[in-house]
Order: structure tokens, then C-alpha cells, then sequence
């Protein structure tokens, strides 16, 4: 059943890429000069980006809600990838290439240093009121929200300073785009994030406990701390290859665990690659619609994605009131 499941959802990505490749005014015709150029250097670019984002983002918020014992733990929503969006702005700013390594590299140390905070609450609340508890499942999303506004305003502010008038608008980092991915750049986010994605299959089964919480994990005489470190590191990495080049993306990650969550087993790498699968479909769909509900303006490709997204959360919270 599981197996079909993956078939299923495989195919429908497979679906999507080529709509995504085989949608626009030029058509798809390798023959035709213009639309081969329009395949090669904007579609595929696109297509290539919009996936290896999507599975970075889901793995990321996969990550990060078994580090916070929270369902509403998503990077997106608490200002990580907006801290990755800043550093990147940091690297133009400084003279670097948009998408570029040294981009990317002050991206992951943007989210790492907004990791530490996020970090720390949590270790506060966990001491305070010991695992998942009231206090902490109210409190902390409502402090992560704050601090993503934080770091909405700061890239807008920043923003404003960079030399590109292509990049100065709010709306490219605050609500992502694919719009300025070109095929150079598309291959190096492909690249960083396999690697990224392959790091965090191959630790998934040690960062999975921790969702056990701290207590459990000292009583068996494991190592919270190191599978914490671990877990919020990935989140750093991955949330950077979702935002340096594209933007912060709304909903993207906290939908694909959701979804992927529900329809795979327990396993920890079936449901990251789920959530991937999910992820990248909601992603492509959106930049569809993004590229065509307009013509030949573009529309900001988070506009779809929260209007896809904000009701599959809404729905899941409801049914988790439900059930408790």
C-alpha cells in the first residue's frame, strides 16, 4: 500500500514537471528556437529549483517540529528562511553574485545565528514545564510568529540597500520567487540541496528521538543535547538552500509534513521523502499558477502557496483540537 502511495504521488510530481515545462507562450517545441531557449534557460531552471526547494524546505520542517515537539513549528513561519533571505541580501550588499556560493554561505550563517534563540526558549520552556506541555505548545509558536515578523522587517529594510533594482523589492524575499533562478544557478541550488537531502536521510534515525523528549532520552541514557544540535543544524542548512536564491516561501514545508505525515507510515524517511513528494508538487502547482493566472505580469509565487496552505493547516489544527 505504501509503495503505491509513493507511485502515486511520484507520478503526479512527474505530472506537474512536465506541465511546467511544456506551459507557456512559446509552447513546447524543441524545434523552435525560441521556445527551446524559453525550455532551457527559464522552465527547467524553474522545475530544477522549485523541487530541490521544496524537498529542502519539508525535510526542514520535518526537522524542526521534532525538535520542538510542536505542530506549528515550520521555519518559514518562524523567520528562519527569512534570516536565510537576509544573509543572502548581506552577500549582494557586500558585492557577491545573487545565487552565488558565497551567497548561500552567508545565508546558513544567518539561520544558525537565529536558530540560537529560537534554541533557547525552547530549552527554557522544557526546563520550566518539563515535555510538551501547555505553556510551551502555546507559547512558542506565538514567539516564533513575532520572530518571523522580525525578520520580515529587516529584509525589507535591507533589501532597499541592494544594488540590483531587481532585488529591492519586499515581495521577491518575503513572499519567493523563481523568477530570477537561471540555469547556473539552478544546478548549484540542485547540488547543495541532494547534498543536503542525503545528510538528512542518512541522520534521520538519530534526530527521530528526540521527539521522545528530554527526559525519556537522559532516563536511557541518550544525548538530547547532541541529536538537538543536529536536528536545528540541518534546519539551518536546508532552510538556506530554500531561501538564498528564491526567497522565503510560505507554507510549503509545514504542508508537505503534514500531508506526508498522514499518508506514510511511521517510518522517519518515509515520511521526509513523503513530505518532499507533497511539497514539490504544492510548489510546482503555485508557480503554474503564478506564471499564467496574469500574463505577462507574474504574481508572487507565496500568494499560492498560503492560499493552498493556510487551509490545510487550519483543517489540521481543528482535527487535532478534535482528537485531543
Amino acid at each position: 500500500m505504501r509503495i503505491l502511495r509513493f507511485f502515486a504521488i511520484g507520478s503526479t510530481l512527474l505530472v506537474f514537471m512536465g506541465l511546467s515545462l511544456g506551459i507557456g507562450p512559446t509552447g513546447f517545441d524543441l524545434g523552435d528556437e525560441a521556445s527551446r531557449f524559453a525550455i532551457l534557460n527559464v522552465r527547467l531552471p524553474r522545475v530544477l529549483t522549485g523541487v530541490a526547494v521544496a524537498f529542502c524546505s519539508a525535510f526542514a520542517t520535518v526537522f524542526f517540529r521534532l525538535a520542538l515537539r510542536s505542530e506549528l513549528a515550520d521555519p518559514a513561519l518562524f523567520g528562519i528562511t527569512g534570516f536565510a533571505a537576509l544573509g543572502s541580501i548581506v552577500a549582494i550588499v557586500l558585492g557577491f553574485d545573487f545565487g552565488s556560493p558565497w551567497s548561500f554561505g552567508l545565508a546558513v550563517l544567518a539561520t544558525l545565528l537565529a536558530l540560537l534563540p529560537i534554541a533557547a526558549i525552547d530549552k527554557h520552556f522544557s526546563k520550566v514545564s518539563f515535555r510538551s506541555s501547555n505553556l510551551q505548545n502555546s507559547a512558542l509558536p506565538l514567539i516564533g510568529i513575532t520572530f518571523g515578523m522580525f525578520s520580515t522587517a529587516l529584509v525589507g529594510l535591507l533589501a532597499s540597500a541592494t544594488p540590483d533594482p531587481r532585488l529591492r523589492s519586499l515581495t521577491l524575499w518575503a513572499y519567493g520567487s523563481l523568477s530570477l533562478v537561471t540555469l547556473e544557478d539552478s544546478v548549484l541550488i540542485t547540488a547543495i540541496a541532494g547534498v543536503a537531502v542525503l545528510g538528512s536521510l542518512i541522520a534521520a534515525n538519530f534526530v527521530a528521538k528526540i521527539s521522545l523528549g528530554r527526559l525519556w532520552l537522559l532516563g536511557q541514557g541518550l544525548s538530547h543535547n547532541h541529536r538537538l544540535v543536529v536536528s536545528l543544524s540541518l534546519v539551518g542548512l536546508l532552510s538556506a538552500t530554500v531561501s538564498f536564491a528564491t526567497g522565503s516561501i510560505a507554507f510549503i514545508g509545514l504542508v508537505g509534513a503534514i500531508l506526508g505525515s498522514g499518508v506514510f507510515g511511521p517510518s522517519i524517511r518515509e515520511r521526509l521523502v513523503g513530505a518532499g513528494l507533497v511539497a514539490a508538487i504544492l510548489v510546482l502547482a503555485a508557480d503554474l499558477a503564478a506564471r499564467n493566472v496574469a500574463p505577462p505580469f507574474e504574481l508572487p509565487l507565496g500568494v499560492f502557496t498560503a492560499l493552498i496552505g493556510a487551509p490545510v493547516v487550519v483543517m489540521r489544527l481543528f482535527r487535532s483540537r478534535r482528537n485531543a
